[in-house]
Protein backbone atom coordinates (compact mmCIF):
# COMPACT_ATOMS: atom_id res chain seq x y z
CA UNK A 1 0.00 0.00 0.00
CA UNK A 2 0.91 3.89 -0.41
CA UNK A 3 2.22 5.96 2.07
CA UNK A 4 -1.17 7.67 2.84
CA UNK A 5 -2.00 12.43 4.01
CA UNK A 6 -4.60 11.08 6.18
CA UNK A 7 -5.44 7.67 8.42
CA UNK A 8 -8.54 7.21 10.49
CA UNK A 9 -8.21 4.49 13.28
CA UNK A 10 -11.20 3.15 14.29
CA UNK A 11 -10.76 -0.36 15.55
CA UNK A 12 -11.42 -1.27 19.40
CA UNK A 13 -8.98 -0.50 22.14
CA UNK A 14 -7.57 -3.95 22.16
CA UNK A 15 -6.19 -4.00 18.65
CA UNK A 16 -4.72 -0.84 18.97
CA UNK A 17 -1.36 -1.71 19.66
CA UNK A 18 -1.09 -4.09 17.12
CA UNK A 19 -2.30 -1.68 14.62
CA UNK A 20 -0.45 1.04 15.44
CA UNK A 21 2.88 -0.76 15.01
CA UNK A 22 1.35 -2.10 11.04
CA UNK A 23 0.73 1.98 10.62
CA UNK A 24 4.48 2.91 10.18
CA UNK A 25 4.13 0.95 7.15
CA UNK A 26 1.84 3.16 5.12
CA UNK A 27 2.88 6.46 7.21
CA UNK A 28 5.87 9.13 7.19
CA UNK A 29 6.16 12.45 9.04
CA UNK A 30 4.19 14.45 6.60
CA UNK A 31 0.95 11.80 7.65
CA UNK A 32 -1.93 12.80 9.57
CA UNK A 33 -3.34 10.18 11.86
CA UNK A 34 -7.00 10.56 13.43
CA UNK A 35 -7.77 8.05 16.02
CA UNK A 36 -11.75 7.98 16.58
CA UNK A 37 -11.41 5.63 19.86
CA UNK A 38 -12.91 6.00 22.65
CA UNK A 39 -10.43 6.35 25.75
CA UNK A 40 -8.32 9.47 27.35
CA UNK A 41 -4.75 7.77 27.01
CA UNK A 42 -5.07 7.01 23.52
CA UNK A 43 -2.54 9.44 22.32
CA UNK A 44 0.18 7.84 24.66
CA UNK A 45 -0.85 4.28 23.65
CA UNK A 46 0.04 5.54 19.84
CA UNK A 47 3.06 7.17 20.46
CA UNK A 48 4.64 4.54 21.90
CA UNK A 49 4.84 2.27 18.66
CA UNK A 50 4.40 5.14 16.38
CA UNK A 51 7.19 8.01 15.86
CA UNK A 52 6.49 9.62 12.71
CA UNK A 53 3.29 11.84 11.79
CA UNK A 54 0.76 13.88 13.30
CA UNK A 55 -1.27 12.12 15.64
CA UNK A 56 -4.55 14.09 16.58
CA UNK A 57 -6.12 13.65 19.77
CA UNK A 58 -9.91 13.92 19.21
CA UNK A 59 -12.98 12.22 19.92
CA UNK A 60 -16.11 11.31 18.32
CA UNK A 61 -19.90 11.13 19.83
CA UNK A 62 -21.78 8.46 17.35
CA UNK A 63 -24.20 5.64 18.60
CA UNK A 64 -23.82 2.52 15.79
CA UNK A 65 -24.00 -1.27 16.03
CA UNK A 66 -23.73 -3.35 13.46
CA UNK A 67 -26.50 -4.68 11.58
CA UNK A 68 -25.49 -7.03 9.37
CA UNK A 69 -21.63 -7.61 7.49
CA UNK A 70 -21.30 -4.17 6.08
CA UNK A 71 -24.09 -2.49 7.30
CA UNK A 72 -23.27 -0.15 9.94
CA UNK A 73 -26.79 1.65 11.55
CA UNK A 74 -26.59 4.88 13.02
CA UNK A 75 -29.10 5.73 15.79
CA UNK A 76 -28.28 8.66 18.09
CA UNK A 77 -24.81 10.85 18.80
CA UNK A 78 -24.23 14.38 17.72
CA UNK A 79 -21.90 12.69 14.58
CA UNK A 80 -19.31 15.39 14.98
CA UNK A 81 -15.46 14.90 15.11
CA UNK A 82 -13.96 17.05 18.18
CA UNK A 83 -10.20 17.57 17.49
CA UNK A 84 -6.67 19.48 18.82
CA UNK A 85 -3.08 19.39 18.27
CA UNK A 86 -0.24 16.37 17.85
CA UNK A 87 1.14 17.42 21.82
CA UNK A 88 4.53 16.69 20.14
CA UNK A 89 3.87 19.32 17.29
CA UNK A 90 2.08 21.64 19.38
CA UNK A 91 3.15 24.50 15.90
CA UNK A 92 1.14 21.44 13.51
CA UNK A 93 -2.55 23.11 12.34
CA UNK A 94 -4.40 19.81 10.55
CA UNK A 95 -5.93 22.45 7.78
CA UNK A 96 -5.54 19.66 5.11
CA UNK A 97 -7.71 16.95 6.85
CA UNK A 98 -10.29 19.55 8.09
CA UNK A 99 -11.17 20.93 4.54
CA UNK A 100 -11.57 17.49 3.47
CA UNK A 101 -14.00 16.46 6.13
CA UNK A 102 -15.56 19.46 5.45
CA UNK A 103 -16.09 18.68 1.90
CA UNK A 104 -17.54 15.63 2.29
CA UNK A 105 -19.96 17.04 4.37
CA UNK A 106 -18.71 15.38 8.48
CA UNK A 107 -19.06 17.63 10.76
CA UNK A 108 -15.49 18.44 12.50
CA UNK A 109 -14.54 21.25 14.69
CA UNK A 110 -11.10 21.91 16.00
CA UNK A 111 -10.10 22.67 19.52
CA UNK A 112 -7.20 24.53 21.24
CA UNK A 113 -7.98 22.20 24.45
CA UNK A 114 -9.70 19.28 23.35
CA UNK A 115 -8.47 17.20 26.31
CA UNK A 116 -11.65 18.91 28.24
CA UNK A 117 -13.58 17.26 25.03
CA UNK A 118 -12.15 13.87 25.39
CA UNK A 119 -12.52 13.60 29.29
CA UNK A 120 -16.36 15.12 29.38
CA UNK A 121 -17.34 12.00 26.59
CA UNK A 122 -15.02 9.68 28.55
CA UNK A 123 -17.10 10.63 31.72
CA UNK A 124 -20.20 9.50 29.95
CA UNK A 125 -18.88 6.90 28.22
CA UNK A 126 -16.88 4.82 30.61
CA UNK A 127 -19.36 5.08 33.40
CA UNK A 128 -22.25 4.01 31.39
CA UNK A 129 -20.54 1.60 29.56
CA UNK A 130 -19.61 -0.14 33.26
CA UNK A 131 -22.74 -0.15 34.39
CA UNK A 132 -24.53 -0.85 31.03
CA UNK A 133 -22.75 -4.32 30.39
CA UNK A 134 -22.18 -4.69 34.08
CA UNK A 135 -26.21 -5.17 34.87
CA UNK A 136 -26.83 -5.58 31.10
CA UNK A 137 -29.35 -2.43 31.39
CA UNK A 138 -29.92 0.13 28.22
CA UNK A 139 -28.66 3.69 28.77
CA UNK A 140 -31.98 4.72 29.43
CA UNK A 141 -32.60 1.92 32.04
CA UNK A 142 -29.59 2.51 33.91
CA UNK A 143 -30.52 6.55 33.99
CA UNK A 144 -33.92 5.62 35.10
CA UNK A 145 -33.04 3.15 37.98
CA UNK A 146 -32.07 4.93 41.53
CA UNK A 147 -29.68 2.75 42.26
CA UNK A 148 -27.72 2.24 39.19
CA UNK A 149 -27.92 5.60 38.31
CA UNK A 150 -26.46 6.54 41.64
CA UNK A 151 -23.58 3.92 40.28
CA UNK A 152 -22.95 6.35 37.20
CA UNK A 153 -22.97 9.24 38.74
CA UNK A 154 -20.13 8.09 41.47
CA UNK A 155 -18.36 6.08 38.83
CA UNK A 156 -18.75 9.91 36.96
CA UNK A 157 -16.93 11.45 40.05
CA UNK A 158 -14.26 9.06 40.05
CA UNK A 159 -12.98 9.97 36.75
CA UNK A 160 -14.09 13.54 37.51
CA UNK A 161 -11.39 14.07 40.31
CA UNK A 162 -8.36 12.18 37.92
CA UNK A 163 -9.13 15.03 35.60
CA UNK A 164 -8.60 17.51 38.36
CA UNK A 165 -5.39 15.75 39.14
CA UNK A 166 -4.10 16.03 35.69
CA UNK A 167 -5.15 19.67 35.47
CA UNK A 168 -8.03 18.98 32.98
CA UNK A 169 -10.77 22.02 33.52
CA UNK A 170 -14.16 20.59 33.30
CA UNK A 171 -17.12 22.20 34.31
CA UNK A 172 -18.08 22.42 37.76
CA UNK A 173 -21.79 20.67 36.70
CA UNK A 174 -20.09 18.05 34.58
CA UNK A 175 -21.87 14.93 36.68
CA UNK A 176 -24.98 15.77 36.18
CA UNK A 177 -24.51 17.34 32.57
CA UNK A 178 -23.13 14.16 31.39
CA UNK A 179 -25.97 12.13 33.42
CA UNK A 180 -28.61 14.06 31.55
CA UNK A 181 -26.72 12.69 27.85
CA UNK A 182 -28.69 9.65 28.83
CA UNK A 183 -32.20 11.28 27.94
CA UNK A 184 -30.66 12.44 24.29
CA UNK A 185 -30.89 8.39 22.92
CA UNK A 186 -33.71 6.32 22.15
CA UNK A 187 -34.86 4.15 25.54
CA UNK A 188 -33.35 0.85 23.99
CA UNK A 189 -29.91 2.12 23.25
CA UNK A 190 -26.89 0.10 24.51
CA UNK A 191 -23.36 1.11 24.68
CA UNK A 192 -20.71 -0.68 22.27
CA UNK A 193 -19.08 -1.75 24.93
CA UNK A 194 -22.21 -3.78 27.00
CA UNK A 195 -23.11 -5.05 22.67
CA UNK A 196 -19.81 -6.66 22.77
CA UNK A 197 -20.30 -8.12 26.17
CA UNK A 198 -23.22 -9.73 25.05
CA UNK A 199 -21.54 -10.85 22.16
CA UNK A 200 -18.93 -13.12 24.58
CA UNK A 201 -16.41 -12.76 22.35
CA UNK A 202 -13.06 -13.57 23.53
CA UNK A 203 -12.35 -9.59 23.93
CA UNK A 204 -13.62 -6.97 24.89
CA UNK A 205 -12.32 -2.95 26.05
CA UNK A 206 -13.42 -3.95 29.92
CA UNK A 207 -9.62 -2.15 29.93
CA UNK A 208 -9.67 0.99 28.04
CA UNK A 209 -12.97 1.88 30.32
CA UNK A 210 -12.53 0.57 34.01
CA UNK A 211 -8.47 -0.68 34.01
CA UNK A 212 -7.28 2.95 32.59
CA UNK A 213 -9.67 4.70 35.62
CA UNK A 214 -7.80 2.34 38.38
CA UNK A 215 -4.61 2.94 36.89
CA UNK A 216 -4.86 6.74 36.78
CA UNK A 217 -6.52 6.36 40.52
CA UNK A 218 -3.63 4.42 41.80
CA UNK A 219 -1.09 7.34 40.76
CA UNK A 220 -2.59 10.12 41.76
CA UNK A 221 -3.99 8.01 45.14
CA UNK A 222 -7.53 8.59 44.58
CA UNK A 223 -10.28 6.26 45.42
CA UNK A 224 -12.37 4.15 42.97
CA UNK A 225 -14.19 1.78 44.63
CA UNK A 226 -17.04 2.32 42.46
CA UNK A 227 -15.18 1.88 39.60
CA UNK A 228 -13.14 -0.80 40.37
CA UNK A 229 -16.28 -2.69 42.43
CA UNK A 230 -18.10 -2.69 39.01
CA UNK A 231 -15.37 -3.58 36.93
CA UNK A 232 -14.67 -6.72 39.74
CA UNK A 233 -18.53 -7.61 39.13
CA UNK A 234 -18.46 -7.34 35.33
CA UNK A 235 -15.01 -9.89 35.06
CA UNK A 236 -16.61 -12.35 37.10
CA UNK A 237 -19.00 -12.69 34.72
CA UNK A 238 -16.84 -12.29 31.12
Amino acid sequence: MPVFDIVVVSVKGYDLESVTKELSKITDKNSIILPLLNGTDIYERMRQHLRKGYILQSCLYLGTHIESPGVIFQKGGSCQISIGKDPSYPEFYPEKLINVFRNADILIKFFEDVDIEIWTKYIFIASFALVTATYDKSISEVAADEKLGMLTKNIMQEIAFIAKALKIELPPDIIETSFSKANQFPFETKTSFQRDVEAKGSQSEWDLFGGTVIRYAERFNIRADNTKATLDKLLQNL
